[in-house]
């Protein structure tokens, strides 16, 4: 995650391309996603994923 701070010190926006599915990935896969989702989150950084699927494929979120 100390990278992850530092990218969110440096820029304003991050854009990650390529993005697979959440389901392909392992779980250490999907905590590191969630935790550079959460950084930019908590730093106010505009972030910008490009994945494979379209958001239409993304599970819907529970309340």
């Amino acid at each position: 995650m100390p990278d992850y701070l530092a990218l969110a010190e440096r820029f304003g926006t991050l854009v990650l391309d390529g993005v697979p599915p959440l389901t392909e990935a392992s779980a250490d896969g999907r905590q590191r996603f969630a935790n550079l989702v959460d950084v930019a989150c908590d730093r106010d950084i505009r972030l910008v994923l490009i994945g494979v699927d379209p958001l239409t494929a993304l599970p819907k979120a529970r309340p």
